[in-house]
């Protein structure tokens, strides 16, 4: 895949930095800088020599506030290339932060002629929308009603330690189960499976440190969306989840090796 990028010297700069990106990101190092002030013959000529090769042409334009001889140039180029080229044409905007979204918008224009790069442009959008939930997560969570919830649940001691689990009583006589506590987690026997309770102790070098409100249900719902998710590629012990904070699993042979992925 071959992109020919025409710049101003005033634009070289930006050039190289799409040139870059495009290159680490998305695996296209066949970019070649051109000037936007090439006589319009000259242009055509390399138009017409690339006419049965994959290409995308893109134009690094200054911004519409500073309408410049260098400005006039890019547009002439662009209006020359979309009449003349049969292969697409992109217009990047002058600026360093919009370095990244220009080198997208040309993989994307190229993505059509290459799984490889069809395959990376997924996966760059795929991080960019994760960052932005991330984002959006920690400013959610840094407002006023949020944290004001959370000291709520803290001054009122709604934490969940883990005591006070109750069993509805069986018509057949079985037992009550009986809780068994791990430094987090509570497990309970109920025969042909086991509940666990997730609480919303803090653990550390084997010792309860403190409670954290709603810790328990971010872990157990996080936990059961991952193994949902992985559902398909491996078969894991996962019944159902009938409270945020409870798993209700089959019972498996332990693999007695742990193991801290960071």
């Amino acid at each position: 895949m071959k992109v020919i990028l025409l710049a101003d010297e005033a634009n070289v700069e930006s050039a190289k930095s799409i040139c870059s990106v495009l290159e680490s990101s998305f695996g296209i190092s066949d970019v070649t800088i051109r000037s936007t002030s090439v006589p319009s013959d000259r242009l055509l000529s390399t138009v017409r020599s690339l006419s049965d090769e994959s290409v995308v042409y893109a134009v690094i334009c200054p911004a519409p506030s500073t309408f410049t001889a260098a400005s006039e140039s890019a547009a002439a180029v662009i209006n020359l290339l979309e009449r003349e080229a049969p292969a697409p044409v992109v217009s990047c905007a002058d600026d360093a932060a919009a370095t990244a979204s220009s080198a997208l918008r040309i993989a994307r224009s190229c993505s059509p002629a290459s799984d490889a790069i069809r395959l990376a442009v997924f996966r760059n959008l795929s991080s960019a929308r994760q960052s932005s939930l991330v984002r959006d997560i920690q400013l959610q969570t840094s407002s006023g009603p949020y944290l004001m919830k959370i000291s709520a649940a803290y001054d009122a001691g709604n934490q969940i330690t883990g005591d006070g689990v109750t069993f509805t009583p069986t018509t057949d006589g079985s037992a009550t189960p009986v809780r068994i506590s791990g430094k987090v987690r509570d497990r309970y026997d109920l025969g042909d499976r086991l509940a666990l309770v997730t609480t919303d102790r803090q653990s550390g070098f084997d010792r309860m440190l403190a409670l954290v409100p709603y810790k328990g249900a971010v872990l157990n719902l996080t936990s059961a969306y991952w193994f949902e998710k992985t559902a398909h590629i491996i078969p894991n012990h996962i019944i159902s989840v009938p409270h945020p904070n409870v798993s209700v699993v089959k019972k498996c042979a332990p693999f007695p090796i742990e193991f801290v992925v960071r």
